[in-house]
């Protein structure tokens, strides 16, 4: 058995974890979804790794009929669209455009900031300015770019220097004066 840094046990690395969800990834996800909150965003991955490649549609339509006050509802979103925009982004964004105002679409563009800001910024930017709490956008923004530029400092200070699309309050969050 193995203990992770969340306190959860495997037994077999997680291998039982990943047979569940091979088998039967709605079941998994539904336990997933009832466990403590700092619990959430491990597993919501490491259930979408294996869900999203297999049916992608369904993990979603499974995250956003989630109850709205699940903490499970906007973590799924954030980490199957993290996912899933790895995968096939015109898909993933298609699908994602459609969901309600509230924290699951906020948990969604928080998912394709990250899994964006590399390679699309424009439009990563524009679903970051779709999370309705300020401090949160620019909390999502900065660690977006930060993380950008901790793998390829080079493009992402040249997209800062050059980017008109920013708002004088997003310039200053990202250090760009």
């Amino acid at each position: 058995m193995e203990r992770d840094s969340g306190g959860l046990v495997f037994e077999n690395s997680g291998s039982s974890l990943e047979l569940w969800v091979t088998k039967d990834p709605r079941a998994a996800a539904n336990f997933a979804a009832r466990m403590p909150r700092r619990e959430l965003p491990a597993l919501l991955a490491g259930i979408g790794t294996t869900w999203i490649p297999r049916d992608a549609e369904g993990a979603i339509d499974w995250a956003a009929g989630l109850p709205a006050d699940s903490p499970a509802h906007p973590e799924a979103l954030k980490q199957f669209a993290y996912l899933w925009a790895k995968r096939n982004v015109p898909a993933a964004l298609r699908r994602l455009e459609a969901l309600p105002t509230g924290a699951g679409k906020t948990g969604a563009a928080e998912g394709l900031a990250f899994s964006l800001f590399d390679r699309q910024p424009e439009v990563a930017l524009t679903w970051t300015r779709a999370i309705p709490d300020a401090k949160h956008r620019l909390d999502v923004l900065r660690r977006s770019w930060t993380r950008w530029l901790g793998n390829d400092s080079e493009a992402a200070q040249r997209w800062l220097r050059n980017a008109t699309a920013l708002t004088p309050e997003e310039r200053n969050s990202l250090g760009g004066h």
